[in-house]
């Protein structure tokens, strides 16, 4: 007859192991006949590795490095085998990954442990193209990620920057996120091209309203003329800068409301045009 016997052994080193073996008469001493086995227990390594946890950018390499064994191989979520070199472990994964090590001696005993893996997505955004801002209007400027921190040249550190008036430098943001690399954008608002007129003005000497004067932005070239209710040209004239006395050759012209005709040109070459009506005051 044949017996099997299991033990645990829980330390590693040299063991004795005795069997006393008995049979029928006439094969084996009634008394039974005792046998004796070496065994040498080995020592379970203990697999570590390092980092158990990272988080790395995405398309970039993670690396892990393992001790406690002599050979080790990486599995993935999916089962795949993920060869070391030596030690180290390099691989770059397109989503969150735990792998699971497993670590042999050279006498064959096995361990595992695990390590994860977070990605972190770039950040990819545009402010956009340089634009203008025309009056009494706003611009929302956004950096399409709200999860990673932010600083505006302005100051502000939102995901959003509300422009209600343009500035004299470029606005930048640059997002900074936790293992990607920074990534920064510009932008330039100006104000939009402009001409506009007072309602009124009061050329009575007083140095107050005096002349009538184009307000203007963006304007490199202008036809301006002025009508009286008649229909009479009483100013014409192509200087940015000048503006209207209230004379006709030379003669202070009665109080009344007069027609004016503009046609401007950009400094990007475009043709405005505007028409409107001026009261002159005493």
């Amino acid at each position: 007859n044949t017996m099997v016997g299991d033990h645990l052994y829980i330390q590693d080193g040299q063991y004795t192991l005795s069997a006393t073996i008995w049979g029928p008469p006439g094969c084996i001493d009634p008394a039974g006949e005792e046998h004796q086995i070496q065994v040498e227990v080995l020592n379970k390594p203990e697999i570590m590795v390092s980092p158990d946890y990272q988080l790395v950018c995405e398309n970039y390499n993670a690396r892990i490095t393992a001790s406690g064994a002599d050979f080790y191989v990486g599995y993935d979520d999916l089962g795949t085998e993920l060869l070391f070199d030596k030690d180290i472990l390099s691989l770059q994964p397109a989503d969150t990954t735990q792998i699971q090590i497993v670590g042999t001696t050279d006498e064959g005993c096995k361990d595992t442990c695990q390590a994860l893996i977070d990605v972190e997505r770039m950040p990819y955004f545009t402010l956009g193209n340089d634009t203008c801002l025309k009056v009494n209007e706003q611009i929302e400027l956004s950096t399409q990620n709200p999860g990673v921190t932010s600083h505006w040249n302005t100051g502000d550190s939102t995901s959003t920057l509300l422009v209600t008036e343009p500035s004299m430098e470029s606005i930048c943001v640059t997002l900074i996120p936790e293992v990607c690399p920074s990534i920064t954008d510009c932008i330039f608002i100006d104000y939009c091209p402009l001409i506009d007129l007072p309602s009124a003005f009061s050329p009575n000497g007083d140095g107050v309203n005096d002349r009538l004067r184009i307000m203007y932005h963006q304007i490199q070239a202008i036809d301006f003329k002025i009508y009286s209710r008649w229909g009479k040209l009483v100013y014409h004239s192509h200087s940015l800068a000048e503006g209207w006395d209230g004379t006709f050759e030379g003669i202070p012209q009665v109080m009344e409301v007069y027609l004016y005709t503009i046609e401007a040109i950009t400094n990007a070459g475009e043709v405005i045009q505007k028409t409107g009506n001026i009261s002159l005051l005493r």
